[in-house]
């Protein structure tokens, strides 16, 4: 009778906490362009568990999310006023998500669900405006391959190009289409620093961008993700301010050049991005997005010439490569995996004579304009005339990694006795400017093998 009771007391206490546990959805903006992402906090009071996340599938139809993780907002306090004690506490936390809606229109964030033991509540958000991207010509925004298709091994760029509408005449060689002291905005994830992994080897943003880095205010110049540094000057009127020393965007200026784009005359700015792809199967790269105000026109207003501006958002396509390894079709039986555009081969003996089934040392360097990582050992004991003369342990092959190549070391014997020449051996390699393999030969090595 205890012991169900007992039981019945937890269960009403469970209910009790269940029933105080609610959510609130809510926005860190009610407008954004097609493309562009919104934090999504998800508030929960009545318990604290990070273990336990909301739902928030209902929003992946519609939308991409990525976790940013939780922060709790617990908090508890005790108060004692005339020998009275008072505790105050709250338990609660706060999921925060990154949401990028797929399609314009009217997003509602939501319905989120969480789940607290038997019990599920459910809150939606805001809706949040999405307008789409405009069609026109004033902002040309581009992302660009080197190639459509890449093998393994061969290094490839994106180009990213911002071709904005020159101004008139007389303006087009004196100005640019820009404000100078409101820098468009560009947002893509291929400007983040990322480590290489198994698939492709990633470009060093951080001195690339750092290269960028606008020094001449008087020009055009780009802000990009959330990149900030704090002022390194700041005059003695300034720090009165209240953000004085805040962190502000870091302002980039590109390479820029003038093109025609059919007829229309544009200022083109862009950067590129090396990349080198690891292994065989698709690379997706994220779009790019440009957001800014650019000078649409000039007018004369009593002599002097007024700057008419539009506001503009640009958006690119996602893009999807595919890597591929090279044809198998005309693939030499030499052929160590190498791809790039040169290969040299060279191979030595430890000595130039012997005595039959001394163990002797061959090193065969590979080298060239070429990724080492790709490189294997050839199987020199197929070459003809080896097998005549010779015993290879191919089974206790070194390999060392060099500085543009591999060095492979054998252990071989001579088996027979006399003038010998250990045989030239032929190494295949995928020219990437050729597209088709291509045979190097080492040069045949001279042995004086003497009877035991």
């Amino acid at each position: 009778m205890k012991k169900a009771l007992l039981r019945l007391a937890v269960l009403l206490c469970t209910a009790i906490a269940a029933a105080d546990v609610k959510i609130d959805v809510f926005t860190d903006t009610r407008k954004v362009y097609q493309g562009e992402s919104f934090q999504l906090t998800v508030a929960v009071s009545g318990v604290d568990n990070p273990g336990q996340k909301p739902d928030v599938s209902a929003l992946a139809a519609a939308a991409d999310i990525v976790d940013a993780g939780s922060q709790s907002i617990s908090r508890s306090s005790i108060t004692i006023i005339n020998g009275r004690r008072t505790e105050d506490s709250f338990r609660g936390r706060h999921f925060r998500y990154l949401v990028t809606p797929k399609t314009a229109g009217s997003f509602i964030p939501g319905p989120v669900r969480y789940r607290d033991g038997s019990k599920t509540v459910e809150a939606s958000g805001a809706p949040v405006s999405v307008t789409g991207v405009e069609k026109q010509d004033s902002v040309l925004l581009t992302l660009t391959p080197s190639r459509p298709s890449v093998l393994v091994g061969e290094p490839f760029s994106l180009l990213i190009s911002v071709s904005v509408r020159q101004l008139p005449e007389p303006y087009a060689e004196k100005y640019e289409p820009f404000n100078p002291r409101q820098p468009a905005h560009l947002q893509s994830d291929l400007f983040e620093m990322r480590k290489d992994d198994d698939k492709l080897a990633y470009p060093d943003i951080n001195e690339l961008l750092g290269s960028l880095i606008g020094k001449m205010t008087d020009k055009s110049t780009f802000t990009i993700n959330d990149y900030k540094a704090r002022p390194q000057g700041v005059g003695f009127a300034a720090l009165f301010g209240a953000d004085a020393f805040a962190a502000r965007p870091i302002q980039f200026r590109f390479p820029v050049k003038r093109e025609k784009i059919g007829e229309v005359p544009y200022l083109t700015y862009s950067i590129l991005l090396p990349y080198v792809p690891l292994k065989e199967g698709e690379l997706k790269f994220g779009s790019v997005s440009f957001k800014g105000q650019i000078i649409s026109e000039i007018e004369e207003v009593d002599g002097v010439p007024q700057a008419r501006m539009r506001q503009i958002y640009a958006l690119t396509d996602e893009l999807i490569m595919k890597v591929e390894l090279p044809p198998v079709e005309n693939r030499p039986a030499s052929f160590i995996g190498g791809i790039g555009s040169s290969l040299a081969a060279n191979a030595t003996l430890d000595t130039v004579s012997c005595k039959v089934g001394d163990p002797l040392t061959l090193r065969l360097e590979v080298t060239g304009d070429i990724r080492p990582e790709s490189l294997r050992p050839p199987e020199i004991e197929a070459i003809d005339g080896v097998k005549n003369s010779f015993r290879i342990y191919g089974d206790s092959v070194k390999t060392e990694t060099l500085a543009n190549g591999k060095r492979f070391t054998y252990r071989v014997r001579p088996t027979v006795p006399g003038t010998l020449e250990f045989p030239s051996i032929p190494v295949a390699y995928f020219d990437i400017e050729k597209r088709d393999y291509q045979i190097v030969n080492t040069q045949p090595i001279p042995l004086r093998a003497m009877a035991t």
